[in-house]
C-alpha cells in the first residue's frame, strides 16, 4: 500500500514474457484495469521475468519492485538472476 493509499498489485504475465502485469485499487474490490508493465525488453540475454514483488520504501519515499529473470551465457546456459529497480512511481 502506498502513501496515497492505493494498493498496488504486481503479478507473473507468462513464463516468456518481458515485463509482468500490474493493477491498483483503493479498495481491493475493485481494481484498475490490468497493464503490462516492460521490464527487460532492452536486455537481449534475458529470456523472461517471474516473481515481481512490489513495497513501498517509507524511508526513501519511492516504491521499489523487485523480480526474478533467466539470461542466456553466451553458451546458453541458463543463468537465474535477481533484479530490483527503484524510483518507480505506479499510476492508477
Amino acid at each position: 500500500q502506498g502513501p496515497d493509499g492505493r494498493f498496488h498489485m504486481v503479478w507473473s504475465s507468462g513464463w516468456w514474457d518481458m515485463g509482468f502485469g500490474y493493477a491498483s485499487s483503493l479498495d481491493l474490490i475493485q481494481w484498475s484495469e490490468h497493464r503490462f508493465i516492460p521490464v527487460t525488453h532492452d536486455t537481449p540475454s534475458a529470456k523472461n521475468n517471474w516473481a515481481p514483488d512490489l513495497f513501498f520504501d517509507a524511508e526513501n519515499q519511492q516504491f521499489v519492485i523487485t523480480l526474478a529473470t533467466i539470461q542466456a551465457s553466451a553458451r546458453e546456459l541458463r543463468l537465474r538472476r535477481a533484479r530490483s529497480c527503484s524510483q518507480v512511481t505506479p499510476s492508477a
